[in-house]
C-alpha cells in the first residue's frame, strides 16, 4: 500500500491499519457498494458465493490463530480461517463482505480476546455457518447488494442458521460439495454427465457444468 498511496511511508499505514480507531466493516460497505455498481450493468444473472478460506500464520497473538484445517495447504496447520462472501456476473466478481473465524479455544479465553483487543460483545463463540448467515443478513437483507441467487460449499451452506437468512432475502439457493449439486429455487443448475476415464460414467458421477 506505501508503495501506491502517493506521500505515505508504511510505519504510517501500520499504525494507522493497527492501532488508530477505524471502522473495518464500513470500509468493507464501502467495497461492496463500489462492486454492486460496477457488476449492475453488466448483463447475466448475479450471484452471492459463500466460502472458507484459511491461510498458514505463524505465532499465537493474531486473532482467530490456531491449528486447524487450511484450505490452501489441505492438511492442518497453523495458522487462521475465514468465511468470505464474493458478488459475482458471468467472469466478473468481487470480494463484498467477510468474517474472521474464531475456534472455539479462543472465545472460552477471555483474557486472550481482550489482550487481542476483541470487544466483549463480540467475543461468543460463532461456527462458520453463522457467520455466514450474517454475511448474508447483512449484504442481501440489507439491500447493499443485490443478487439473483446464493450459492456456497456445503458445509456452509446446509446447516439451519445459514439457510434461515437466504429464505429471509428470498432467493433461490445453491451449495456443492465435491462433484454435486444441491440446489433450491427456479435456478436450479441441470447436472450433466461426464465420461470417466475409459468411456463409463460411475454411478452418482456427475460434474456441473
Amino acid at each position: 500500500m506505501d508503495e501506491r498511496l502517493p506521500d505515505s511511508t508504511y510505519d504510517a499505514l501500520h499504525h494507522f491499519i493497527s492501532v488508530s480507531s477505524w471502522d473495518g466493516l464500513a470500509v468493507m460497505d464501502e467495497v461492496a457498494r463500489r462492486v454492486q455498481a460496477s457488476l449492475a450493468p453488466l448483463g447475466g444473472e448475479q450471484g452471492l458465493l459463500l466460502d472458507e478460506c484459511g491461510w498458514e500464520k505463524a505465532g499465537h497473538h493474531s486473532v482467530g490463530v490456531a491449528r486447524q484445517y487450511s484450505g490452501q495447504v489441505g492438511k492442518v496447520s497453523n495458522g487462521q480461517v475465514g468465511v468470505f462472501a464474493v458478488l459475482s456476473r458471468g467472469t466478473h466478481a468481487g470480494l463484498v463482505g467477510g468474517q474472521l473465524y474464531r475456534p472455539q479455544t479462543w472465545s472460552i479465553d477471555a483474557a486472550r480476546c481482550t489482550q487481542a483487543r476483541i470487544l466483549a460483545a463480540a467475543q461468543a463463540y460463532r461456527t462458520k455457518p453463522e457467520l455466514a448467515a450474517e454475511l448474508v443478513k447483512h449484504l442481501l437483507v440489507s439491500g447493499l447488494v443485490q443478487a439473483d441467487w446464493v450459492g456456497a460449499t456445503r458445509p456452509t451452506a446446509t446447516r439451519p442458521p445459514c439457510a434461515r437468512p437466504w429464505k429471509a432475502a428470498n432467493r433461490p439457493t445453491c451449495s456443492t460439495s465435491g462433484r454435486t449439486w444441491a440446489c433450491t429455487g427456479p435456478t436450479r443448475p441441470r447436472p450433466r454427465r461426464r465420461p470417466a476415464p475409459g468411456g463409463a460414467v460411475p454411478p452418482g458421477g456427475f460434474s456441473p457444468r
